[in-house]
């Protein structure tokens, strides 16, 4: 396996249900050594042959990995460093998707972080108006059936 091929499938397990840890740089700055909170890349591993596989694509990648550990029913597989969070945030080459078609799941994210950007007020109004929306097309549809 070649490095931008382990570096690829790394990234889709990120994706899938791990996640990236950055050092809060404000809060470093104001609390100092008593900060320790450092760069780190968590990968969920379903099973341990799964994780022996990240454990050897970590190795291809020329990243060590921490000691793993379980965490309900599934392992964590640390890797600390700030070079293991940089890889990650590069954006590696990804083979063409079959379809151009945007996942719902992606979409209802987008709309998730648009709507965390939006002042408290705003977003209420926004959510209570789709509330609204969705009541009506509930009663509609049951006018609908009645008759």
């Amino acid at each position: 396996m070649s490095h931008e091929e382990a570096k690829i499938e790394l990234a889709k397990l990120l994706e899938r249900n791990g996640c990236l840890r950055l050092p809060n740089a404000a809060r470093r700055v104001h609390e100092g050594p008593a900060y320790k909170k450092g760069y780190e890349v968590r990968f969920l591993a379903m099973s341990w042959e799964e994780l022996d596989h990240i454990r050897e694509m970590l190795a291809v990648c020329s990243l060590k990995p921490g000691q793993p550990y379980v965490k309900h029913s599934r392992i964590v597989q640390p890797v600390y460093g700030r070079q293991a969070v940089e890889l990650f945030l590069e954006k590696p080459a990804r083979p063409a998707r079959k379809s151009t078609a945007t996942p719902k799941k992606l979409i209802h994210q987008n709309e998730r972080n648009w709507l965390k950007s939006l002042p408290a007020e705003r977003r209420k109004t926004i959510l209570m108006r789709e509330f609204y929306y969705q009541y009506l097309a509930g009663e509609s549809d049951q006018a609908d059936s009645t008759h």
